[in-house]
C-alpha cells in the first residue's frame, strides 16, 4: 500500500495534535510555566498558564514553620507573593524568628496561624484573615528581629487571631 504525500501530512498533524493535548494528562513533557507533575511554581496571586484542560498549578511552599507544641505537631508554610530577590534567606529569617519566641508566645500562636507569606523588597509586615485563614506576611527585607517582634505582636493580639483558629 502506497501512501501519498496528503494522507502522511494529515496523519503527521493528528499525531502532533494528539500528542499537544495529552502532554500534561499523562504526566509528559511539560512547558516550563505547566505544573503537572506536583511540581509547585506559583506566588500567591500568579494563574497557571498552561493552556492544558486538565493542568493544574500549585502554589510552591518555599519552606515552613514547625511547632511541636503539646497538642502535637503543626506546620506553617511559607509562600511568596510577588518577585521576592532572596526567597531562601527570607524564609530562614520567619523560621528563625518563630523558632526564637518563648513558650508562652508560642503557646499563643499556636494553631492560629495558617501560612507566612513573603512580598518583595519591603521591610513591612501585616496581618489578616482571608477565607478564615490567619496569615502573616513580611518583606523579605525585614531582619529576622522585626519578625520575631512582630510574631510577639500577634501573640498579644491573639484575639483578633479567632477568625484564623
Amino acid at each position: 500500500m502506497k501512501l501519498n504525500g496528503n494522507v502522511v501530512l494529515l496523519i503527521i498533524l493528528m499525531m502532533t495534535a494528539l500528542l499537544l493535548f495529552t502532554m500534561c494528562d499523562n504526566g509528559g513533557p511539560a512547558p516550563e510555566n505547566c505544573d503537572c507533575a506536583d511540581k509547585g511554581h506559583l506566588g500567591i496571586g500568579e494563574t497557571c498558564n498552561c493552556g492544558k484542560a486538565n493542568c493544574t498549578c500549585t502554589l510552591k511552599v518555599y519552606g515552613e514553620v514547625v511547632d511541636n507544641g503539646s497538642l502535637g505537631e503543626i506546620k506553617i508554610p511559607i509562600y511568596r507573593q510577588g518577585e521576592v530577590t532572596d526567597m531562601a534567606t527570607a524564609v530562614a529569617k520567619v523560621i528563625d524568628a518563630y523558632g526564637g519566641l518563648d513558650d508562652a508566645t508560642r503557646g499563643a500562636l499556636y494553631g492560629k496561624i495558617q501560612e507566612v507569606r513573603i512580598i518583595p523588597g519591603v521591610t513591612t509586615a501585616s496581618r489578616s484573615v482571608e477565607n478564615g485563614k490567619f496569615i502573616i506576611v513580611f518583606g523579605e527585607e525585614r531582619s529576622m528581629n522585626g519578625m520575631r517582634q512582630y510574631f510577639n505582636q500577634a501573640a498579644d493580639n491573639v484575639d483578633e487571631l479567632a477568625g484564623g483558629a
